[in-house]
């Protein structure tokens, strides 16, 4: 019975680790079981992030949330919605708005009408700097700069800042029907402010502002007063990946701290460490090691673009093609060498693609591809100088679409253009090399090797004393996490 108890114990702390990680904001009256759940074992959270990160978990009677401050400047999106700069600021300015006029009142006082908010940001872009001095002021009568402004509205709802209490912001934006929404700001957003630490955000904001797609490693100032594991624990957690070219001290600590390091993250979040010659990363209960937004898409033609042109890049640096000088692991490359790898993949594989990529520019789905080879934090770039920074995780995966013979066999015809062609993502030898395990076993199969049950493994995976990979169908263990757990039964 009492194992049972601490097996059920360390089952909630697990979830509890998970869903203050992976959720910006737990809001009590949208997720409630959530929001049990954590409340219930905030005390044990916050011990562990003092130990670890040195983030604080805001609680109030209605939300929590862990404050994430990250050490490194993360690529790519947090959230979807938000993707251009107008995007942002309509965004940032919404919080500014609820704290300036609204963040004192209570009740009817926290609700605003859309039109009212819209022309209060209008008026605040037009005024004070806010803004760059090439960039346009907001600008309501322009539809994409309505859009922006319904996508961080958006966002803002999704996040339990506000909620929707009357009218359709679809017919504001629009400008169909009634064209007007009554918004009611939520504790939420009071959240949001509290943790908002503005002489980073300005300090951020002047690094990216000189170049926003700088190759230089990617510290945030001020991070300095952080011990190189603390910052090692939060670029891990907060992803996709640790680079020994941003913070060497930091993957130094890691690599010396290894075995603690991934003992911790297996009995705090179910996850793995996954530690390479130049970088490291975490390996999800998901079986994903690239962070909890979801970076790639294989049914997406501009992420298969991005993943051909990656394999091109690995391709031709480990045949030694280019005479370049990695440094901890990275190359510095003309952007007209990725354009044409570009225009080569897209010469022999564009007509696997779907219609709307077919018909995108070279320029425009160019630009998609690096944005994506960004965010996936495969490459930096281009920088103003008109080179890019070539990652070390470029040389993770390989990828290949079935042969079109084969696709004919399966389905028993030729499929149209873009439709029905599969693009495998497989480890590159490189991968296995550098130490992944190349072969799994089941949950039984590993009780078989270890002389227990399948359960016990199970429990010893949640427990954090052996890694595993949850599937579809159970979890995997590597061959290798057998053999050391196996080495240390056979000690004991």
């Amino acid at each position: 019975m009492n194992v049972k108890k601490n097996v059920n114990a360390v089952e909630s702390l697990v979830q509890a680790q998970v869903i203050l990680m992976e959720n910006e904001v737990i809001s009590r009256t949208r997720q409630p079981q959530e929001f049990r759940l954590v409340n219930n074992q905030y005390n044990l959270l916050q011990n562990w992030h003092d130990q670890f990160t040195g983030w604080r978990i805001r609680r109030s009677p209605a939300v929590i949330r862990l404050v994430r401050t990250p050490s490194a400047f993360i690529p790519g999106y947090i959230f979807s919605t938000l993707q251009q700069p107008r995007d942002f600021a309509c965004f940032s300015w919404i919080l500014w708005y609820f704290e300036t006029r609204l963040g004192s009142g209570r009740g009817n006082e926290q609700q605003f009408l859309m039109s009212q908010l819209a022309e209060r940001l209008q008026e605040h872009s037009a005024t004070g700097g806010y803004l760059a001095p090439h960039v346009a002021p907001l600008d309501f009568k322009r539809q994409s700069d309505r859009f922006s402004f319904y996508r961080a509205l958006k966002t803002l709802h999704e996040l339990g800042g506000v909620q929707l209490v009357d009218g359709s912001s679809e017919e504001w934006v629009n400008q169909v029907g009634q064209e007007d929404a009554l918004w009611e700001f939520t504790e939420a957003a009071r959240s949001l402010i509290l943790a908002l630490d503005m002489p980073e955000v300005e300090a951020a904001g002047k690094v990216l502002d000189s170049n926003p797609f700088s190759l230089n490693p990617a510290s945030l100032t001020g991070t300095a007063k952080l011990s190189p594991l603390q910052r090692a624990w939060r670029t891990l957690l907060l992803g996709p990946v640790l680079l020994k070219y941003d913070d060497p001290a930091a993957f130094d600590a890691l690599q010396a701290h290894q075995e603690t390091v991934n003992f911790e993250l297996g009995s705090a979040f179910g996850w793995q460490l996954d530690m390479r010659y130049e970088y490291a990363m975490v390996i999800r209960a998901s079986g994903t090691s690239l962070g909890p937004v979801t970076l790639l898409n294989l049914n997406n033609s501009v992420d298969q673009a991005a993943l051909l042109c990656a394999d091109r890049l690995r391709q031709k640096l480990g045949g030694g093609e280019w005479a370049l000088k990695p440094v901890e692991g990275c190359y510095i490359l003309p952007e007209s060498e990725l354009a044409e790898i570009f225009r080569q993949v897209r010469e022999q594989y564009g007509m696997r693609w779907g219609s709307t990529a077919r018909k995108t520019s070279f320029v425009e789905l160019l630009r998609q591809v690096y944005a994506t080879l960004r965010q996936a934090s495969l490459i930096r770039g281009p920088d103003r100088s008109g080179n890019v920074l070539i990652l070390p995780t470029v040389a993770r995966f390989a990828v290949s679409y079935q042969p079109e013979e084969t696709e004919a066999a399966v389905s028993g015809s030729v499929s149209p253009a873009g439709k029905g062609t599969q693009l495998s993502l497989l480890p590159t030898a490189e991968v296995e090399q550098n130490g992944a395990d190349s072969e799994y076993y089941t949950a039984a199969q590993a009780g078989q090797l270890l002389g227990v049950s399948d359960q016990a493994v199970i429990n010893w995976i949640k427990a954090g004393i052996i890694q595993g990979v949850r599937q579809k169908r159970g979890w995997q263990i590597g061959a290798g996490e057998v053999a050391r757990v196996r080495k240390l039964r056979n000690r004991d």
